[in-house]
C-alpha cells in the first residue's frame, strides 16, 4: 500500500505545531496511511487498535508515547473514539545549523535514528507527557524552551525501543518531496483565488501528462482533489475559529458556487458546514 504525503502547515506565529486530535474512529487504512517530512511526537491519551509504523504493525493502547522520524509511513487504526496530543516540527525549525552545535550531538543522533520510530516508556514517558500537557497550554518563548527540554530528555533517555526494522527505508527521493512541497505551498498560498494546474506545472517544470502522473503516484489524488481538500480544511478552521457566516466562508476559501461548496464539504467531512460548527460549540 502506497503512503500518501500529508501537508502540515504551521500556524503563522509558531515554528512548530502542537495540537489535540480527537476522532470518532479510524477504520479505513487506505485513507489514513501517510508520511510527511516533519518529525512527530504522539501521546495517545485515549484509544486502542493497530498502528503501522514503517515495517512494524502492532497493537496500541492509551498512554503510549511515540516519536517518529521524517518521511516514515504510519497510521493509527481504531474502532472507537481516540484522543491524541501531537507535536510536529520541521528539521530546520530552529535554523539549518542548530543540530550541528556540540550541545545537540545526542539530539542529532536520536533524530538520525528516528526513521525507525521510537517508543518511550518508564519515567521518560511519564515526565514527557506532563511536559507535553504544559506545552499545549503555554505559548511564546516558554513553549519553545519547553519543547527543547522535551527533546533533550528524549535524546538522553535509554528508556525506549525501536519499532521498525533497521533495514526499512523510507524510500522518498528528496527532489520529489521538494516538488510535492512546492505544489502544496502554491495551493496553500493561493487557495482564496483561482488555482490552475498550468501554474503548478510551471513551478515544478513538468508537462501536463507528467505532472498528473506524478501527483497521482505520490498522493493517490488528482490535483483538483488536493485543491478541494486544502480549501475544505481552511473552511473547517474558519468555522471553528470565527463567527463568520457560512456563505462568507464559502467565498473566503475560493468557491464561487455555494451549492458546490456544501456538496464537497459534506463529502469530505461527512457533515454539513452548519453541523460541523455546532459540533465545536
Amino acid at each position: 500500500m502506497r503512503a500518501e504525503l500529508e501537508y502540515i502547515s504551521n500556524q503563522p506565529m509558531n515554528s512548530f505545531l502542537v495540537k489535540y486530535v480527537e476522532r470518532e474512529h479510524r477504520l479505513d487504512f487506505k485513507s489514513v496511511y501517510h508520511y510527511h517530512p516533519e518529525y512527530e511526537l504522539i501521546w495517545t491519551l485515549k484509544g486502542r487498535g493497530r498502528r503501522f509504523i514503517g515495517s512494524n504493525i502492532s497493537n496500541y493502547q492509551s498512554g503510549e508515547l511515540i516519536f517518529l522520524g521524517k518521511n516514515i509511513p504510519h497510521c493509527w487504526i481504531t474502532p472507537e473514539r481516540s484522543q491524541q496530543m501531537v507535536v510536529q516540527m520541521k528539521e530546520d525549525f530552529l535554523g539549518v545549523d542548530f543540530l550541528n552545535t556540540p550541545e545537540c550531538i545526542n539530539l542529532k543522533h536520536m533524530l538520525e535514528n528516528s526513521y525507525r520510530g521510537l517508543q518511550f516508556f518508564g519515567k521518560t514517558k511519564s515526565s514527557t507527557q506532563k511536559k507535553m500537557k504544559q506545552l499545549y497550554e503555554t505559548s511564546s518563548f516558554h513553549r519553545l524552551l519547553l519543547l527543547l527540554e522535551i527533546l533533550n530528555d528524549l535524546a538522553q533517555s535509554s528508556e525506549f525501543e525501536y519499532l521498525s526494522d533497521d533495514t526499512f527505508e523510507t524510500a522518498f527521493d528528496q527532489k520529489e518531496v521538494n516538488r510535492i512541497q512546492t505544489i502544496y505551498n502554491y495551493i496553500h498560498q493561493n487557495y482564496q483565488q483561482t488555482i490552475t494546474l498550468e501554474q503548478a506545472m510551471h513551478l515544478v517544470n513538468l508537462s501536463k501528462s507528467a505532472f498528473c502522473k506524478f501527483i497521482k503516484r505520490k498522493t493517490n489524488k488528482t490535483f483538483s482533489q488536493i485543491v478541494n481538500q486544502v480549501r475544505i480544511q481552511k473552511a473547517t478552521e474558519l468555522l471553528i475559529e470565527t463567527n463568520k457566516p457560512i456563505m462568507e466562508i464559502c467565498y473566503d476559501v475560493g468557491y464561487n458556487d455555494p451549492s458546490y461548496f456544501f456538496k464537497l464539504f459534506q463529502k469530505e467531512m461527512n457533515v454539513s458546514p452548519k453541523q460541523f460548527r455546532l459540533n465545536y460549540d
